[in-house]
């Protein structure tokens, strides 16, 4: 009784309203944040951030990318870049030109600075003081614009020998100095020119006794600078937020950086890199963003063009929802009615009720392709309203689906939710895993039926832990570390040796190779790919899990649906018989054998991968014709990455179905007993095998601490990452206590797999998985972390129920026929080719 209260209270369809409400709440409160500084995202670059590790700065709500020095050149072509300022500002020009110019020619004229390519210019001019001089430099400038600046880095020295009687006076004559000097800045910027003015940093205090006077002096030059800092900020910044002066900003960042340096350097930590060196970071950010348009650079970096698939995939989806929204307010409006109430009392006494609809979690869902067919004449149930009431159902469902990809653009395709850059610490990869461990370990059940080896709830929990590695992997940034990349690997490849495993078993039990049922798994694992390959303006290769997964699917298919077929059948009596397509039992010989035939069919499977796997040209000369090419490339025309993937993990699949057939065969011999609570095998070959399971898997992490870098260890990975797999269900198996039970927390996350891995990438973390979404103040780490999670894992739950549902009206039921399935699928191909072409045409029009 208190359980099934508590499920009332806490379930998935309350999670969902709560992170519905979550939504709606951020998207208001930042969309007015947006709005209220006019979409200007340079202010999250230039304005703070968090010195998170030694050397390592992060702004306040945007992505900083690292630029090197072959990007100077390449970015800042047809640009005059100007520093002007005092000794601070030369320390940054010079770091600014070792870091991207290192064996450049840089002429010293007196106090000035200058380098000069054929088509750009990176000077200084030593200014220190906001007086005569720098008054002649800017008329200097608006005489001749060939010689302006497109750039202008500003700064302004404080006094060296500061009083703190005269603060207000030097206050005073500097905010008077500034306010002269505006006229010319702002006539400059009229000619298209920006300027940017950097506060000054603060300088390190001494802690030398004997230097106490120089320290009593540097604390009143700080002091005069903060006063200084304020006068421009009061100045400039008001003038700025008003539109007064648009290409005028204040930079925040660089004086940020060195305050948070030196209390640092006060609290223990050293920095062996410069402030000037992050300070190169952040202006290269800030020049090069919007030219370059690195995916994990967001700071500075306009949204990118929509494109005309995306418009048209807006107009459907704007059609949907306004759909679904008349239909919801006529059924609301009906609900209460005397007619509405007996037509759906008799609808109740009409027909069977869909699969869907018995499940409490799905009747919202109720497209209902069984909906009530009634024999009798007079009843109010006939296949007009029934036709009418399943396409109310979809457009129903279409409308959320849409809103759901709605969601997907604006966090990773718009500025209204802001990112952040990862950081990965050994600390943040693990205790995450561990905290996940002791959760998983308190929700063990026993399963509900003993199903045998590898049972559905198994499958489920492996992949569910192995998807909560993922993620924590992903968000942590742990791809820094080689040894943690390939246990990634390997998870991944356990994904694909699962899959062989099930088929095979389902194949082997079930004599079921239709292709009902295999389109199905195929479009059950691709629709959401697919539509977001559209929305978000990505290749199908770029959700590699997915085309890598039914690729080894269809082959597999391929080989084992190739007659003469491979499987078990049960006849009357319960007697067991080998079956062959098309030959009669009695001429049955041990040659045509099921076993037998499968047998052969692995060898020729693991001949024909080894083969295609000598010849690289070859296999990708495949994928390189249109249109299919425009699917798997990553930049224009070429498939390497692909064949890479593929080449990787080519054996994972086909090792999982072999795997499965040992385990038919040792069953058929009566060498495993897996429907007892006992040990798989006898008590000795149970301990040996256990043993030697345990160090095989271990065996995998030590190698993988060896690897020194990935692509040393990917060919000999290809080989030994199938160790590990046929170990982990050895050791999840053998013992019958553990064989019998099941985390029934990472079971559940394992019916969602798939969407949590794909729609990590773009509600969860950031910019395509390169950083991490930030939905409120990013002082609240933790805070912003549960609530992206929330409404993650919601909206992973809700695809999950979308995607099957629409792929059961897709495929239809076994009463379709199977030509009304076939025509169903080559108009969804043909489909898929017209979004080809249009990106094609869109694309060559753009390029030109």
């Amino acid at each position: 009784m208190t359980k099934s209260i508590v499920l009332k209270v806490i379930n998935t369809s309350v999670f969902k309203r709560i992170s519905i409400a979550v939504v709606v709440l951020l998207f208001f409160v930042q969309g007015i944040s947006y709005v209220d500084t006019g979409g200007n995202v340079c202010g999250r670059l230039l304005n703070g951030g968090t010195l998170v590790d030694i050397d390592v700065w992060h702004p306040t709500g945007c992505m900083i990318h690292n630029y090197t020095p072959k990007d100077g050149s390449s970015c800042l072509k047809k640009q005059r870049v100007a520093f002007v300022g005092d000794k601070h500002m030369r320390n940054v020009y010079q770091s600014f030109m070792k870091k991207f110019f290192e064996n450049s020619n840089i002429k010293e004229t007196g106090t000035e600075l200058k380098f000069q390519e054929s088509n750009f210019a990176v000077d200084f001019f030593w200014r220190p003081h906001l007086d005569s001089d720098i008054h002649s430099l800017y008329e200097s400038w608006l005489k001749n614009e060939d010689e302006a600046p497109n750039i202008i880095i500003q700064s302004a020295a404080t006094p060296s020998i500061v009083n703190a009687d005269e603060f207000d006076k030097d206050v005073d004559d500097f905010r008077a100095n500034l306010t002269k000097l505006i006229p010319l800045m702002n006539n400059l910027v009229s000619n298209s020119s920006k300027l940017y003015w950097m506060l000054q940093a603060p300088e390190a205090e001494l802690i030398n006794p004997e230097e106490r006077s120089k320290e009593n002096a540097i604390v009143n030059k700080n002091l005069l600078l903060i006063k200084y800092n304020e006068a421009i900020e009061v100045i400039l910044g008001s003038a700025s937020r008003s539109g007064l002066y648009a290409n005028i900003s204040i930079v925040n960042s660089p004086a940020e950086v060195a305050s948070q340096t030196i209390k640092q350097s006060k609290n223990g930590f050293s920095h062996p890199g410069s402030v000037a060196e992050l300070t190169t970071q952040i202006l290269m950010n800030l020049f090069c963003n919007d030219v370059q348009r690195p995916i994990d650079g967001s700071c500075c970096q306009r949204p990118p063009p929509v494109t005309i698939l995306q418009i048209g995939a807006f107009i459907v989806g704007l059609v949907c929802v306004l759909l679904s929204l008349l239909i919801s307010c006529v059924r609301l409006c009906t609900r209460t009615s005397p007619k509405a109430v007996s037509t759906a009392s008799a609808a109740e006494g009409c027909g069977d009720v869909s699969d869907i609809e018995k499940d409490v979690h799905m009747r919202s869902y109720s497209y209902s392709e069984n909906t009530p067919s009634c024999s009798s004449p007079n009843s109010k149930c006939n296949k007009k309203k029934t036709r009418r009431h399943r396409l109310s159902s979809l457009i129903l469902l279409a409308g959320k689906l849409s809103c759901i990809l709605l969601y997907f653009y604006i966090c990773d395709r718009s500025d209204v939710f802001m990112k952040a850059n990862k950081h990965f610490t050994t600390i943040r990869f693990c205790v995450p895993l561990i905290y996940l461990i002791l959760i998983g370990i308190f929700g063990i059940n026993r399963c509900k039926k003993q199903e045998g080896l590898f049972c559905q709830d198994q499958s489920d929990e492996w992949k569910g832990w192995m998807i909560l590695i993922i993620l924590v992997y992903h968000m942590t940034g742990a791809y820094e570390k080689t040894w943690i990349t390939m246990h990634y690997r390997l998870l991944i490849s356990m994904y694909l040796f699962i899959s062989g495993y099930t088929n095979f078993n389902h194949y082997w039990n079930t004599g079921d190779f239709g292709i009902r049922r295999m389109f199905s798994m195929v479009l059950r694992s691709n629709l959401l790919t697919v539509l977001l390959c559209v929305v978000m303006n990505r290749t199908y290769q770029f959700y590699f899990f997915v085309p890598l997964n039914t690729f080894w699917f269809l082959i597999l298919y391929f080989f084992m649906a190739i007659p003469p077929r491979a499987y078990l059948s049960k006849k009357l009596g319960g007697q067991e018989h080998s079956q062959i397509d098309g030959m009669s039992s009695r001429k049955l010989s041990w040659i045509c054998s099921p076993y037998f035939i499968a047998m052969f069919k692995f060898a020729v499977m693991l001949f024909s991968i080894f083969t295609v796997s000598r010849f690289e040209n070859e296999f990708s000369n495949l994928f390189t014709w249109w249109p299919i090419v425009r699917l798997f490339e990553q930049t224009r025309g070429s498939v390497q990455e692909w064949w890479q993937i593929v080449q990787l993990d080519r054996f994972s699949m086909v090792f999982g179905a072999i795997t499965a057939f040992g385990y038919q065969v040792l069953k058929r011999f009566s060498v495993v007993d897996d429907l007892k609570q006992g040990c798989l095998f006898s008590f000795k070959a149970s301990s040996l095998t256990f043993t030697a399971s345990f160090f095989a898997f271990s065996g995998f992490s030590y190698w993988s601490s060896l690897c020194k870098d990935e692509g040393s260890c990917e060919p000999t990975y290809t080989y030994i990452c199938l160790m590990p797999m046929t170990s982990y269900l050895l050791l999840r198996n053998i013992p019958g206590y553990i064989r019998s039970g099941f985390s029934s927390f990472f079971a559940w996350f394992g019916k969602i797999y798939l969407e949590l891995f794909i729609a990590q990438y773009h509600i969860w973390s950031a910019a395509d998985g390169k950083g991490v979404l930030v939905v409120i103040a990013s002082n609240w780490p933790m805070l912003n972390l549960v609530l992206t999670t929330l409404v993650f894992v919601c909206v992973a739950h809700e695809l999950n129920q979308l995607t099957t549902i629409f792929t059961d009206w897709f495929v239809g039921t076994s009463q379709d026929s199977v030509r009304r399935l076939i025509v169903r699928i080559f108009i969804l191909l043909a489909v898929i080719l017209f979004f080809v072409i249009i990106n094609d045409v869109t694309n060559s029009r753009s390029e030109s």
